[in-house]
Parts: C-alpha cells; structure tokens; sequence
C-alpha cells in the first residue's frame, strides 16, 4: 500500500525524479554517522560521472517550508560538503529572496529558489518508481528474530558507506551484502520482491563505489588495472602491506598471550588459506575492461531503476548485461548461477 507523503517527503521525492532525469545517479535519506553516532541525514545524495577520469559527488539539502531559513540551510550544506569531501553542495529552499541565491553562489553552493523548487514538485511523480517511504515499506520485516535479518537495518548501513566508506572497504561490504541477498534469494522464496530490491541496490552501490575507485587509474593498461583491483578486493583500503602489517602484530600479540609457539604459525597459514580462497581475479578480470569499467555507471543506475521499480523484475527477466553481471557475482561466492538466473 502506497504511503501519503508530507510535505517534505514530497519535496524530496520530487527532486529526486528531477535528478534522476538529469542523469545523476541519486539516492534520498542517507545517515550520516561517526564512531556509531547519529549525526544527521542527507537528504539526496547525486553522483555524476562527467569524463573517464571525472566524477562529482554532491549533497542537497532540501527545505520546503514557511520558514526556510535558507541563509542557515546554506551554511549548513557547505559545513557537511566539507565534512564529508564531497565536490559540491545543493540547497532547495521555499524561499524566493534573491539575496539567498546570491549568497550561495558567492559560497560556491547552487541554490533551487522557490518559485523552481515549486515548478520541479508540481510535475507529474514517475508512477512506475516507488517511494523510498515505500521501499523501506516493503523491505522492513516483521518479528524479527536476527539483527542479520533486520533489512530496514542493513538497508540503512548500505546508503551510509556512500558517505563513510566509499572505497575499496566499501567496495568489499557491498560484496558482503550482495552474497547476503544472493543466498536469501534460495531460502527465502516467500519473501522474494523484498530481497531483490535489496540485492539490485546493494549491486547498484557496488559498481558506483567501484566507478569511483577506479577513476584513478583508468589511463594504466590492463595488467595493472588487475593487479590494483586484486590488490583491493583482497586486502581493502590499506591494500597487502598494510593489511599484512597489522595481521602480523595481531598474531604476535596472540602469541604472546596464548604462550603457545606454533600459534603463529596456525594463525599465519589460515589467514593466508582465507586470503586465497577469495577468488578476486573473477571481478578484477571483469572491472579491468575498458568496456565494462566504461559501464559501471550507466549499469549502477539500470540496477537502481530495478530497485525502485513498482513491478520488481525477476533475474530471468532483466537485460542481458544487467544478468552477466549478476551471474559475475555468483561465479565469485561460488554460487550456482542457473539457479538465481532462473528465478
């Protein structure tokens, strides 16, 4: 059953559209949180990708209301663009004073005035996209038993890391959550339309925060794109040395509180066996390509599209590239393709 929206919430979702049609990939209602606390939310999240080597992260900050306060709401959009490094910062107001836009633009921030802001939500709302009041609608579970369960939960830490954790870290948690999905996708039939938004998303945060890592190296050749993402899909952030660094002091301190000798040698070889049981060439083999590294964005908001979809289309049923990258996953957990790209 569809949600009434108040008046922010239609705001928000009418801007989305709006970004949406401008070819931003755009996600609404982000958390922004530090050392596990809650600071704020973002209301829409852009991500544009303007050249091969290019790409523009951007916070809007919408206020559709009597009092707008769009001095502060400026104010307070160039403190979070800074907070978060992100390239630029948007402010949506009701106001229409001329003073506000241009005190805006002498701080960099793109300002949408009333009068536009009211135009943008008048237009007809995409009946064929569900809300994001709806998403979480049809996500959330009831009774629930796991916090591993929990969707609404795991849903909110996916948007999160597009603030906190847009890396190669990142990049490894959304594989996380994709196996997650994958593997309730086989045990969870009855609750399927609810896990395929979840798994479309999560692939669609995947190959952005990818886009992202990878712009930094799409001029070297082929051989060491590999080499670079192997390096990340492995190790993460800190990439092998660093993750070797730590590892070892974790095994030497475990030695010396444990006092047994051969304990390092145990923690060393396991360590190394779950390292290498990672089959990493898989996707660093597949991202390499100029051709696919070329797609990431323009897949990431097919994916996205499929999410929010009103009828949820089944793997079977999407486009041929949308099902080799899905079948790309499940060749990397190990997973029988056949079954999910028949569901």
């Amino acid at each position: 059953m569809k949600q009434e929206l108040g008046k922010g919430e239609t705001a928000e979702e009418a801007l989305r559209k709006y970004f949406i049609e401008q070819s931003y990939f755009v996600v609404r209602s982000l958390p922004f949180t530090y050392n596990q606390i809650d600071i704020t939310d973002v209301d829409l999240w852009l991500y544009s990708k303007a050249s091969a080597f290019s790409r523009e992260r951007t916070n809007v900050d919408i206020k559709n209301k009597k009092d707008p306060r769009a001095f502060e709401r400026i104010i307070w959009a160039k403190g979070l663009q800074t907070t978060l490094k992100l390239e630029r910062a948007i402010v949506a107001t009701a106001s229409t004073k001329d003073e506000a836009q241009k005190f805006g633009l002498a701080n960099n921030i793109i300002v949408i005035t009333g009068d536009v802001l009211k135009q943008i939500i008048s237009r007809r709302v995409n009946s064929n996209r569900i809300t994001e009041e709806n998403f979480i609608s049809d996500i959330s579970t009831q009774n629930v038993e796991k916090k591993e369960d929990d969707y609404k939960r795991r849903y909110q830490m996916s948007k999160g890391r597009l603030l906190s954790n847009f890396n190669f870290n990142g990049c490894n948690e959304y594989l996380q959550e994709i196996n997650f999905f994958l593997e309730q996708t086989m045990t969870k039939a009855d609750n399927n339309i609810s896990i395929l938004r979840l798994l479309y998303i999560n692939t669609a945060f995947l190959l952005i925060c990818t886009d992202f890592v990878i712009k930094g190296f799409t001029s070297v050749d082929i051989k060491t794109r590999v080499e670079i993402l192997q390096n990340g899909f492995n190790y993460g952030e800190r990439g092998k040395e660093g993750t070797e660094r730590i590892t070892n002091a974790a095994i030497k301190l475990a030695s010396s509180v444990i006092g047994n000798k051969n304990i390092a040698t145990t923690l060393k070889r396991e360590v190394d066996k779950q390292t290498k049981n990672r089959p990493v060439e898989i996707l660093s083999d597949y991202f390499s390509q100029t051709t696919n590294m070329n797609s990431l964005f323009k897949n990431a908001k097919f994916f996205e599209s499929c999410a929010y979809s009103e009828v949820v289309t089944t793997p079977s049923k999407l486009p041929i590239e949308l099902q080799s990258i899905i079948g790309l996953l499940t060749d990397f957990f190990r997973m029988d393709r056949k079954k999910i790209l028949n569901l």
